[in-house]
Order: C-alpha cells, then structure tokens, then sequence
C-alpha cells in the first residue's frame, strides 16, 4: 500500500514514516526541508521514496500524485511557528493555506482513499477558556471543561486562522474521505531544539547544554502535552476508523510553562535558572483540549504520561 506523507521530513512526519515504513508500507515523503531534516529518516531513506518539494507548488505536487497515485495521504507539511505567521501573515496563509488546497486537489483528483490532516486544537479553538470565563477555575475543572471539537473556533494568530481555512475547506468537499486530528502540544525524539517552536525540546536542549531558557510572561501559559509516539499511533488508527471528523488529539491535562520547567530542571539536575521575557502576541493563555471523542471513534488512549515523555525526550537529545 502507497502513503504519502507531506513533511515528512519534520518532526511528527519523520516519526510517523518510521513507523509506517516498519509496518510494511511503501513510503512516499514529501518535503522542501524548509524545517525537515534528512538525518530524521536516517534509517529508512535508501528504502522510501523522497521528493525534496513544495506544497506551494501546484504543478510539482499534482505530477508527483500522478507519478506515484498514493492510495492514503499524511498531510503535516505546514508553517508551524505563531511568531511567523504575525510578522509574515500573508506568506503563512500560502504554505498553510494555498498550499493544503494544492495537496487536497490533488488527493482528490486522483482518487486517494483517505486523507489525515494535521490541524493545531490550542491555535483552532483559541482562548476558549478565557472567552467561557472559566479562566480562574481549579486545573481539574479547566480540564474537565475543556473544549470538544463542535466548540465555536476561535483562532487568535494568522497560524491559527490560516489551518482553520484548511478544515473549512474539507468540510466543504464531498469527494474525499477525510479526518482532521487537533493536536494538543506535541513533543517528543526528532523535535528541533533550536526552533521557535516545542517548548520541552528547547528547554532540555537548554539546560542539558546549562544555558538559561527562556520563559515568556510568568510561566502559567497551560498546554495539553501529547508525546509524538501517541500522535503517530492516532494518525496510523485514524488511516482505518472514522470519516470526515474533527478529533482532538491530546492528553486532556493542563501543565503550566512554569512546571514543564520545574520537571525538565528536575530530571536534568539543572543548576542554573531562567531568563524571563514579555509574552509573545498570539499565545494563548489556557489550552486543554477534550479527548472524548478520540477514544469513541479512533479508540484511542494516550501511552504516555508527561514524566516518562520527558525522560524519553531528554534520552533522545543526549544521544544526539
């Protein structure tokens, strides 16, 4: 069976074709390597099929789907940093946009069976929290009321609103079986501790390196923190089960910037302290996100709490 992944290169695409190859499917990837790395798929590139591409690129994309006539497609290629999208919103619109149309075109146009789309649930679904007032309650109710994917959208950032485009677009097509997974902050092996993005990643890097990180506003921004070996086994269950859904993909469990902190100073046995920095515009304060639906349709079930995500996640960065 033929699976096209775009970005597949990145962070949760390299993942995913490492498992998807190991299962037994034929890999096609994907990827201008803008943010991707070749040294992510390592050791299955003389074994996949790899197109150094532009989802932008209309004409590239849709001869490439004619050339290899992929059966399921992985769609994560994407501008993925809010700071970008503000200072430069008319070119995220185009990658994150312009571009997804181009790879939905395509899926449809050559009869893909199904296609499973990255979206973003903490950018999609704003400042839900502060939006219901519920912004003061206990962390148990926070999470308890978290938003479910029939919640009113309510992006803050060009990031957010550009991948809301991309849904809208979906549920306005009858042509092509799809299903959009809201991912909560995904972190985990083969994320780039040098972006702007993934939090866990750059302050391990950090402190294994005993550099101060960085901590924007007071440190009480809230995240769901999903490890990418749970993304990876929701998009491969999303493949088979459920047909144009929005499902949230998180660990329904709010911790704070401050406590992410804490936890990685912990396990590091780092010495040093922080450096503390305004908020950034476009961040959004609270985002836990309801997992409900994920474990009735997909039957899905997070493996990984946040301590022995961490610990994998710093294992990884030591090694390399």
């Amino acid at each position: 069976m033929k699976i096209l992944i775009t970005g597949g290169a990145g962070f949760i695409g390299s993942n995913l074709a490492i498992k998807l190859y190991n299962l037994g499917y034929e890999i096609i990837i994907v990827d201008n390597l803008s943010t991707g790395f070749l040294n992510n798929l390592e050791n299955i590139k003389n074994n996949i099929i790899f197109e150094n591409e532009d989802i932008i690129n209309r004409e590239k994309i849709f001869k490439i789907f004619e050339k290899y006539k992929p059966e399921y497609v992985f769609h994560l290629a994407a501008q993925s940093s809010v700071s970008f999208s503000i200072k430069n919103p008319d070119l995220d619109m185009k990658i994150n946009y312009e571009g997804s149309k181009n790879i939905i075109d395509a899926s449809t146009f050559f009869n893909v069976k199904k296609i499973i789309y990255s979206g973003s649930g903490g950018t999609y679904y704003g400042d839900y929290y502060k939006y219901k007032n519920i912004i003061n309650n206990s962390r148990f109710n926070l999470e308890k009321l978290a938003p479910k994917e029939f919640n009113k959208k309510n992006p803050i950032s060009p990031y957010g609103i550009s991948k809301a485009k991309v849904l809208e677009l979906l549920k306005n097509q009858n042509k092509l079986n799809w299903i959009a997974l809201m991912y909560g902050n995904v972190y985990g092996p083969m994320q780039n501790p040098y972006g702007e993005a993934g939090v866990i990643s750059i302050f391990s890097k950090k402190m294994l390196l005993n550099k101060k990180p960085i901590i924007y506003g007071d440190g009480e921004c809230i995240r769901d923190y999903i490890f990418v070996e749970d993304v990876v086994s929701a998009n491969i269950k999303a493949q088979e089960k459920g047909n144009n859904e929005i499902i949230n993909i998180a660990n329904n469990k709010g911790y704070s910037t401050l406590e992410i902190y804490k936890m990685l100073k912990n396990l590091i046995n780092y010495k040093g302290e922080f450096i503390k920095k305004p908020y950034r515009d476009g961040d959004v304060l609270v985002s836990i996100l309801n997992i409900e639906k994920a474990k009735n349709i997909l039957n899905f079930e997070p493996k990984y709490n946040i301590k022995n995500g961490l610990i994998k996640t710093i294992e990884y960065l030591k090694d390399n």
